[in-house]
C-alpha cells in the first residue's frame, strides 16, 4: 500500500518541498454543487502539475441541486485529473435543505440521483469515477444500491484496521484512515489515506500521466470591473501593460492564494498578471453554459439587497470596506471591516440601510455600548465542523432601529437594525462588522484589542478576516 493526503482550502497554503516522500498522491477538493470552486484549488493544482505527486480531484455532491450542472462544474475545473475523478457523497449537517431531503426522500430516489451523477461524470471525464463515503452515512440513507460495487470505494473509517465498509462493498480502493494528523509542510490537521496497492497499481488506473508539459490547465475568468490593470508581475509593483473591461474574458493558468493574482495563459497579454480578488472580487470564473450558479448557502453579507447578499459577494454591489481587517488605527488594530455605501452625490448613502444576520444563531447582545460603539448586536452561531466558535458583531447601529433582543434565535438574513450615525456624526455613518473565532465576545461584547504588539496578537488570535471567511465558509463541505 502507498499513502497520500486529501486537502481543501481548510489546509491553507502548503510548502510542497517539505512534504515527505511517503506522500505519493494528493487529492484536492475541486468543486461543490453546480457553481462553486474551492478557493485554493487552482493554487494547489498549479503547484502539483509536473510534480512527483499523483494528483486527483474530488467534487462534493449536493443531491438537492442540478445534477448535470454539477458534473459540468467538476469537469470544467478538474478535467485533467490524473487519479479517477472522485465524487464525495456524504451529509453535511450545516445544509438544512440537504438534511431535510435525506430525511424525507425514499432510498430509491436518493440512489437514482447518485447514479445519475456518477454516469454524468463518467460521460464527461471518459473515466468511471470513484465514490467517497462512510458506512454511517451510506447504510443509513443509501444501502441496497445494486450498482455500488461497480465503483471503486474511497472509504472514510477512523477505527483501527481493517476499515469499516458500507454494506454494499466488500473491498476498498482508498481508505481515509484519519482526519487529524500532521504532515510537514502543512500547518493544519490533514486527512491521510491509503491506496490499496502499489504506485504502479495506482498509475494503471490514472489518466493524463504523459508528458506534464502537455498537461496545461487553464480556467476562463470574466472581468467584473472596467479598467482592470494587467501587469508584468503578480503584484502592484508590476508595470501596467494593458486593461480589461467589464465582460472581458481571459484564460488563467496559475493562481496564488485567497487574494489572488492570475497569470493570463493566452492572447495579447499571455504571461502577464491580473488581480482576480483583493478586498473585493474583480473577476468571476466562467462556467459551462449548462451549469447555472446556484445561490450559496451558509454565511452571507450583512448588508445589501437580498440578491446581493445571496450572491456570496462580499462586500456586495457598490459597498466598500473603508477600514480593512487588521489595519492599525489611532485607537488600535482593526478587528473587522467598516462597510460603507458611497454613491455619486451621496457619500453617506448607507445611512438607514438595513443590517442583516450573516447566518442563523442566537443573539447574545442587543443594545447600547459605551464609547463610540453605539448600538450593537452580537450573535453566536453554530461552531464550524472543526469546533471553531463563530461570533458576529454589528456595531454603530441607529438608535431605535434594533429589531432583535438578547437570547432571541435569528435566521440567516434576518433584519437586525439600521446603520446610524457614528459617535453622533451623521457624516460618519457606517457598519463596523467583525467575526470572532473565539468566545471573546461572550463576556465582553465591546472587546477591543488596542494597539501595540499585544493588540495585533489579540486580533490574530480572536478574529478572522471577514473578506476571506465569508467567501470560504459559505459553501463548506469536504472529504
Amino acid at each position: 500500500m502507498i499513502q497520500g493526503i486529501d486537502i481543501s482550502h481548510h489546509n491553507k497554503n502548503v510548502i510542497w518541498g517539505l512534504v515527505p516522500a511517503w506522500v505519493e498522491f494528493v487529492i484536492c477538493k475541486a468543486t461543490e454543487g453546480p457553481g462553486y470552486t474551492d478557493p485554493m484549488f487552482l493554487t494547489y493544482w498549479s503547484a502539483l502539475r509536473g510534480s512527483r505527486f499523483i494528483r486527483g480531484a474530488y467534487h462534493y455532491l449536493r443531491l438537492t441541486m442540478d445534477i448535470p450542472g454539477q458534473a459540468d462544474n467538476f469537469f470544467v475545473v478538474a478535467g485533467n485529473t490524473q487519479a479517477p475523478p472522485l465524487v464525495d457523497i456524504e451529509l453535511y449537517q450545516g445544509y438544512a435543505d440537504d438534511v431535510h431531503y435525506h430525511q424525507t426522500t425514499p432510498k430509491a430516489e436518493i440512489q437514482a440521483r447518485i447514479l445519475w451523477m456518477l454516469l454524468e461524470v463518467e460521460d464527461r471525464f471518459g473515466v468511471r469515477p470513484s465514490i467517497y463515503t462512510a458506512r454511517w452515512y451510506w447504510d443509513q440513507f443509501i444501502k441496497g444500491a445494486p450498482w455500488a460495487k461497480n465503483y471503486r470505494l474511497h472509504v472514510a473509517s477512523y477505527k483501527n484496521p481493517p476499515p469499516v465498509l458500507p454494506s454494499d462493498w466488500d473491498a476498498w480502493s482508498m481508505w481515509q484512515y484519519t482526519d487529524k494528523d500532521m504532515v510537514p509542510g502543512i500547518s493544519t490537521y490533514v486527512d491521510l489515506n491509503y491506496f490499496n496497492g502499489s504506485r504502479a497499481d495506482l498509475e494503471a488506473i490514472c489518466t493524463n500521466l504523459e508528458d506534464p508539459g502537455d498537461d496545461e490547465m487553464s480556467v476562463k475568468f470574466r472581468s467584473l470591473v472596467d479598467r482592470l490593470r494587467v501587469r508584468t508581475q503578480a503584484n502592484t509593483s508590476g508595470a501596467i501593460v494593458g486593461y480589461l473591461n467589464t465582460g472581458d474574458e481571459v484564460e488563467i493558468d496559475q493562481v496564488a492564494g485567497y487574494s489572488a493574482w492570475g497569470r493570463i495563459a493566452r492572447g495579447e497579454h499571455a504571461g502577464k498578471y491580473v488581480c482576480i480578488s483583493s478586498s473585493t472580487p474583480f473577476m468571476e470564473m466562467v462556467f459551462h453554459p449548462s451549469a447555472p450558479v446556484a445561490p450559496p448557502v451558509g454565511f452571507q453579507s450583512p448588508v445589501g439587497t437580498e440578491a446581493e447578499r445571496r450572491s456570496g459577494q462580499y462586500p456586495p454591489g457598490k459597498w466598500i470596506d473603508a477600514n480593512p481587517y487588521k489595519k492599525l488605527n489611532p485607537t488600535g488594530w482593526h478587528t473587522g471591516n467598516d462597510l460603507n455605501l458611497n454613491l455619486p452625490g451621496d457619500w453617506n448613502a448607507d445611512r438607514r440601510e438595513k443590517v442583516y444576520a450573516i447566518k442563523g444563531g442566537t443573539v447574545r447582545w442587543a443594545g447600547l455600548l459605551g464609547g463610540t460603539w453605539g448600538y450593537v448586536v452580537v450573535i453566536e452561531h453554530d461552531p464550524l465542523e472543526d469546533g471553531t466558535p463563530v461570533w458576529s458583531r454589528y456595531a454603530h447601529l441607529r438608535e431605535g432601529s434594533l429589531q432583535v433582543q438578547a437570547d432571541q434565535v435569528v435566521e440567516t438574513g434576518q433584519e437586525l437594525g439600521m446603520i446610524g450615525p457614528f459617535d453622533g456624526d451623521e457624516s460618519q455613518a457606517h457598519l463596523h462588522f467583525d467575526i470572532a473565532r473565539t468566545n471573546i465576545l461572550a463576556a465582553n461584547p465591546g472587546h477591543w484589542p488596542g494597539g501595540g504588539d499585544a493588540g495585533q496578537l489579540a486580533v490574530e488570535k480572536n478574529y478572522v478576516d471577514p473578506m476571506k471567511f465569508i467567501g470560504v465558509q459559505r459553501a463548506g463541505g469536504g472529504a
